[in-house]
């Protein structure tokens, strides 16, 4: 937002759309980190435990591209909270993502990354195939 004068409603009309501006950039980068560890994560567990690429590149792509995109778009238009002018102005060094909230992404994404090898590891034994013959 441009001042174009220095009306005081302006000021504040400008500081909202910034921490409204701010808070949809957090929430849209916490989306995609979130989303994409769990996919960063089953890909290493599969290799360390010697299988096949549960996840091919098409497969990171459709995730990407059009499941991750779309919310992702949306959160980032997401309108002000009625209460975004009380908070307390927050401190110019202050992260985009605090350590515990990559703590937390770090933790479901192990979470979603052991769940999706052990989905694709149970789909080959379902079919016969044992947990040797699925490292060839």
């Amino acid at each position: 937002m441009i001042l174009v004068d220095d009306n005081f409603s302006s000021i504040v009309a400008a500081v909202e759309e910034g921490r409204c501006i701010y808070a949809n950039m957090q929430a849209f980068i916490s989306f995609l980190i979130s989303s994409n560890i769990g996919e960063i994560f089953s890909i290493l567990l599969a290799t360390l435990a010697g299988f096949p690429e549960p996840l091919t590149a098409m497969h990171l792509l459709w995730v990407n591209l059009v499941t991750d995109s779309f919310p992702a778009t949306a959160l980032g238009f997401n309108p002000p909270s009625p209460d975004v002018m009380q908070e307390k102005p927050r401190p110019s060094d202050e992260p985009i993502m605090s350590q515990w909230m990559f703590v937390r992404y770090c933790l479901t994404g192990t979470y979603v990354g052991i769940a999706t090898v052990g989905i694709f590891v149970q789909h080959y034994i379902l079919r016969g195939l044992s947990i040797q013959e699925l490292r060839r």
